[in-house]
């Protein structure tokens, strides 16, 4: 990966091979890009900590391993985020802490098996979110409770997790505009 620092003026990078800390630090020098959407195996909180210094990173991704808790809480240093896609495992308050942290986050997607609901009073820091999905996690009626400060928001995913008909309905009612999305294939659930 290091020839990636010739591209001097690219934005966006999309990659489906697997990259570790070394090729983070080399997508780190390129100072243009505002969007980075990767499949990680065994990037820890140095190659997280490396993508701090670019400037324009709006939209983030990562897929793949599952990202440990030190390397999410490295991701307070990537603070022009806009969007953020990331499959994480098991969070203490440490690392919800640190995603609560990104307050410019308009659009967040989470793959957090465990610990959703720990997770949803900080992810309700984040008040410019628009879009936010957290399918397949364990989130109850407890963490949807707990996401009602987010008063921007606009579209809820919550296929596959541990939420109610009566959970649901009582977000819907304390945020009507919130299209609450209960089914992760079709979208169209209300």
């Amino acid at each position: 990966m290091p020839k990636l620092s010739a591209l001097t003026e690219l934005t966006e990078l999309k990659l489906r091979v697997p990259v570790n800390d070394a090729s983070m630090t080399a997508i780190a020098s390129i100072k243009t890009l505002t969007v980075v959407d990767l499949r990680t195996r065994g990037v820890t909180a140095a190659g997280i900590k490396s993508l701090a210094g670019l400037p324009k990173l709006a939209s983030f991704g990562l897929s793949g391993d599952e990202l440990p808790e030190p390397a999410v809480v490295e991701m307070k240093g990537l603070s022009t985020l806009k969007a953020l896609r990331l499959s994480v495992g098991p969070l203490t308050e440490e690392g919800t802490k640190a995603i609560g942290t990104l307050s410019d986050l308009e659009e967040f997607h989470l793959m957090l098996r465990k610990g959703a609901d720990k997770a949803a009073p900080d992810i309700a820091k984040l008040t410019k979110l628009r879009e936010l999905d957290l399918s397949l996690s364990d989130l109850s009626d407890t963490g949807l409770k707990a996401l009602v400060p987010l008063k921007e928001l606009t579209e809820l995913r919550i296929g596959f997790t541990k939420t109610t008909p009566a959970g649901q309905a009582a977000f819907q009612k304390a945020l009507p505009k919130v299209k609450i999305i209960t089914s992760a294939s079709t979208g169209s659930d209300n």
